[in-house]
């Protein structure tokens, strides 16, 4: 594989989408998609539509409506279940080496977006004035060459840079890790042709080599390796943004649109008429037969029978959440890891508990991107848990195990947040309702 290859593989033609996704703009993604659904729902009540879904205008002799694009409303669990990810990642404390970085609990973060969002991101360590960086690559930048024989085994990383484009050609900078060094390759593409060709490329103060077609290419010798892949193991190095779980948002946006406008304008929703009631044109499109918002049925068919618009949207809503339930399956998420349920009432272990899968999701991908600040820059990573003990869990948990021996007085005011809270403790223990240590 070459850039011009995996520039027509669907992890680099799929990022774009899924990052409008994250950023929640996916009405632009959706918009003729749901189009081509609502369109019958608007056929006879003033809407031109074209016969490949576009949207041309309004009869001004019939009812205005909005346009179609402000119809559409974005269903954000994709983004939302992302947004989870990168808070839980770093909530709570985070050590490196023993002490707090913001700078790497940030990259912490933005690792684990991209490789959510895009399946996997590249990690280069960069030395300047003796203080190193971690630069990040998405699959928009980069692409893996795997052995030929072995397909776990990675003969090199591919970082490229568009360093020259024009309107027939593009000249892209290649920098290639192989074991040991990095190399420096141009490759020239021609947009028209989609031809490819390598041409000399020569960067001072580097060293050159030929290879075997006799072009130039410049190197530079590594003592140890400066990048490495975070993959998204979740979904063996694929995004979360899988194209079951986009029909699924796509099939919610629909949902939603259909249910918030089109019903409220529209008095027989879709799919609730019979055939003999729609007429087709040469492209294959149907529209309704009406007169006056009555339905015109040819000889033959079946009356319709009156459906209710609180039973059909009744219908729509167990649609939806049986959609809804399906992309929390998939993403190891739920209300409550979004925040969508109250659980201040609940006490810390229930919480564990509910969010369980979300918490192992989490911990799968916050480890993939340790392994890579460990790699790289020889820095111990150590988390705290995703979900941190309340205070009332503490002190319990503390006044237990100091009542029945097992610790004491100083270790478990280092355990809960502070001096002030033993007080508490030793308050909760004066109680005559107090039971402390209970054998089983």
């Amino acid at each position: 594989m070459d850039l011009f290859d995996y520039m027509g593989t669907r992890k680099y033609q799929t990022y774009f989408r899924n990052e409008q996704i994250f950023k929640e703009e996916s009405s632009g993604v959706f918009y003729r998609d749901v189009i081509s659904r609502v369109k019958l729902e608007l056929m006879g009540s003033g809407a031109v539509v074209s016969g490949d879904n576009v949207l041309a205008g309004f009869n001004n002799s019939k009812a205005s409506y909005s346009p179609i694009s402000s119809l559409i409303v974005p269903s954000t669990l994709l983004s939302s279940s992302t947004s989870t990810f990168i808070t839980y990642s770093t909530n709570g404390e985070i050590l490196f080496d023993g002490v707090e970085n913001d700078y790497l609990k940030m990259k912490i973060k933005e690792m684990i977006k991209i490789q959510s969002i895009g399946g996997s991101v590249l990690v280069k360590n960069v030395e300047h004035n003796g203080i190193n960086y971690l630069n990040l690559y998405t699959p928009l930048s980069y692409f893996v060459i795997y052995n030929e024989f072995i397909q776990d085994l990675i003969d090199s990383y591919n970082i490229f840079n568009l360093i020259k484009e024009s309107e027939n050609l593009d000249v892209y900078l290649i920098e290639t890790h192989v074991t040991g060094r990095v190399e420096y390759r141009k490759l020239k593409l021609d947009k028209e042709s989609k031809s490819k060709e390598y041409i000399n490329c020569i960067v001072d103060g580097l060293s050159q080599g030929m290879d075997d077609n006799g072009v130039i290419f410049s190197y530079e010798l590594l003592s140890v390796p400066i990048v490495t892949e975070v993959q998204n193991v979740c979904f063996g190095g694929e995004s979360d943004y899988t194209e079951d779980n986009v029909a699924l948002q796509r099939e919610l946006v629909v949902t939603n649109t259909i249910n918030s406008q089109t019903f409220d304008k529209i008095s027989n929703p879709l799919l609730a008429l019979p055939e003999e009631a729609l007429e087709y044109d040469s492209n294959g499109n149907a529209k309704v037969n009406l007169t006056e918002r009555v339905i015109i049925i040819r000889d033959g068919g079946n009356k319709p029978e009156q459906i209710k618009l609180e039973s059909k949207i009744e219908q729509a809503q167990i649609h939806k959440g049986n959609i809804e339930d399906n992309i929390f399956s998939s993403l190891g998420v739920n209300k409550a890891a979004l925040g969508l349920v109250d659980v201040s009432q609940i006490s810390g272990e229930s919480i564990k508990r509910m969010m369980s899968s979300t918490i192992a999701r989490v911990e799968e991908k916050r480890s993939e991107a340790a392994k890579a600040i460990e790699f790289l820059l020889g820095i111990e990573v150590q988390f705290s848990e995703v979900i941190l003990p309340s205070f009332n869990d503490k002190v319990e948990s503390v006044s237990k195990a100091v009542t029945a021996g097992v610790m004491s007085q100083e270790k478990g005011t280092t355990i809960v947040s502070g001096a002030d809270d033993w007080k508490t403790v030793q308050k909760e223990k004066e109680t005559e309702d107090y039971q402390g240590f209970v054998s089983e």
